[in-house]
């Protein structure tokens, strides 16, 4: 599907607006898929820049697609978590009760989450942004922490 022609940013190249599923690497997570969004392609770079509408609404329903998980986060989800919060990591080691070298070292995967700081995490979030209960609930998922 063909659309506008621009100019790209990065090359100065003509650029084609297409709408198809863009991996959203930019989350910070390598598993989540944007289905359908317009993304401006550069026909001279190749550069892929897209045009995500709502993006807060996307990173809290990510967020609330973590917290709804059955089973543990890995460290760059927590990771995920901390930076929707715009939690410092100092003071989410604080609220997880481990100190911000553990916290580093679990986010970066050199050392696994356990089921309590897991729980904990989660938590945190849900408490910290209340809305994302709310989320939760309209999407009518019932199992949360």
């Amino acid at each position: 599907m063909t659309g506008k022609t621009d100019i790209c940013y990065e090359c100065g190249g003509s650029i084609r607006r297409v709408r198809m599923d863009y991996h959203f690497e930019e989350s910070g997570l390598d598993n989540v898929i944007l289905a359908g969004i317009e993304v401006d392609l550069c026909l001279q770079c190749g550069g892929e820049s897209p045009r995500i509408p709502r993006l807060n609404d996307v990173m809290d329903t990510i967020a609330v697609a973590l917290i709804a998980k059955p089973f543990e986060l890995t460290g760059r989800e927590v990771r995920f978590l901390r930076k929707t919060l715009e939690v410092g990591i100092e003071d989410f080691a604080r609220k997880l009760g481990v100190d911000r070298s553990h916290l580093s070292r679990l986010e970066n995967g050199a050392l696994t989450i356990s089921r309590q700081t897991d729980r904990l995490a989660r938590t945190l979030a849900l408490l910290h942004r209340p809305e994302l209960m709310e989320k939760l609930t309209s999407l009518d998922i019932r199992e949360v922490v």
